[in-house]
């Protein structure tokens, strides 16, 4: 029997990616012998994958912004490289709060300014345009390697994988649902976000995005909501 491996290019979030082969938390009831099978397990199969992910991460890079009223970036997305190299497919929605100050980082840890060049809210993607450093007009395209894309179908029981930009797995699962809507514009949704460093009393507003119901509301960014009624 032939197994099928799919890799998964890195536009998904960062926060909601699946860490747990990296993650130290114990499991209850777990007997050290059954603590070091368990991750002599984990340790051979994140090998197989790396060895997998390798060409796919090469056209992965990590992109990062700053939110809110921090002055210190933070990773907000994975990216899949495009088109000659200077460009690269987001999740539009996980870059949205920090687009003045975005840029991405390759897997060796290059640098590059990026500026948003397209939005695609139905799909939730963003299309950045990449900043040569000092000049450098041929150095982008030196450092990332374009995707290559092709069209396969999605069916039960497949694997699915996704590549950090230094090779290492970000998450993988197995296909195990129908085909759903995940389109914003057919769900409700307030239109605000959240400023994750805030640690007073209640939620204060980082973003406010424009037509939807928080901005109608008047709802500002910087407000502090208390309570709902």
């Amino acid at each position: 029997m032939k197994s099928r491996i799919w890799i998964l290019f890195g536009v998904f979030s960062a926060g909601l990616q699946v860490t747990a082969m990296a993650q130290k938390e114990d499991v209850p009831l777990m007997r050290p012998d059954e603590k070091r099978v368990v991750d002599a397990q984990s340790a051979a199969f994140n090998q197989v994958l790396g060895r997998t992910l390798s060409q796919a991460a090469k056209s992965t890079v990590r992109v990062w912004g700053k939110v809110g009223r921090s002055d210190k970036p933070v990773i907000l997305a994975y990216g899949t490289v495009i088109e000659d190299g200077s460009r690269v497919l987001t999740k539009w929605s996980e870059v949205e709060r920090a687009e003045s100050s975005l840029y991405v980082q390759a897997g060796g840890g290059e640098s590059f300014p990026a500026k948003v060049a397209g939005v695609f809210t139905d799909e939730d993607l963003v299309l950045l345009e990449l900043s040569p450093v000092d000049g450098e007009n041929d150095r982008i395209k030196d450092v990332l390697v374009p995707a290559e894309f092709s069209q396969s179908e999605w069916a039960y029981g497949r694997f699915v994988t996704a590549p950090q930009p230094d090779g290492q797995p970000g998450g993988f699962g197995v296909v195990s649902v129908l085909e759903r809507n995940l389109r914003e514009t057919d769900r409700a949704h307030l239109g605000i976000m959240a400023d994750q460093s805030y640690r007073g009393k209640g939620v204060r507003i980082a973003i406010v995005q424009t037509d939807y119901g928080a901005a109608d509301a008047g709802i500002q960014s910087g407000d502090v909501i208390l309570q709902i009624d």
